[in-house]
Formats: structure tokens, sequence, C-alpha cells
């Protein structure tokens, strides 16, 4: 669930965190409507073309819900470098 929650962030534009602690290795597939990720590139086939779901609804035929919080979440922030580049 880990693995889907990252890829839901790719879709999804923003983080998105795993709370189910359901352990495990899944194949998940499931069609979701281009125009409803806003992480997505916006080219591509326009909306009237897939007659599928949103991402959310895609989501909620799978048993699992996406809601909007807060979470602690690790990051890592480089504020600068200072190297001088080698030769190679």
């Amino acid at each position: 669930m880990k693995d889907f929650a990252v890829s839901l962030t790719i879709f999804m534009g923003s983080p998105v965190v795993d709370m189910t602690e359901i352990p495990g290795i899944f194949d998940i597939a499931f069609d979701a409507d281009p125009e409803s990720m806003p992480g997505m590139p916006p080219h591509g086939p326009s909306a009237g073309d897939f007659p599928n779901p949103s991402i959310t609804n895609a989501i909620r035929t799978l048993g699992l819900d996406l809601r909007p919080g807060e979470v602690s979440v690790k990051h890592l922030v480089v504020d600068s470098v200072k190297r001088v580049p080698t030769e190679n």
C-alpha cells in the first residue's frame, strides 16, 4: 500500500500517505479520468474521450478513500551545496 500511495502522490500532485497499515504486496489496477488527476500533464485526449470515473471515485471502488488532512511527513531539505567540480 505504501508504493500505491507513492504512485497516487504523482497522480494527485500532492503528498498521499498510506494510513491503512495493510502489509503485503498488491497488484492494483483501476481506470480513472486523466482530467481528475492534477499531477498529470495537461496534454493528451480530452476528458470526453474517457468514460472513466474521477480518480477519487476509482479509488473508492477499491474500498479505499482519499481524505485531505495534515500528517507529519519526513523530508530532506538541502539549503546549499558547496563543492568544486572535478575534471572527468
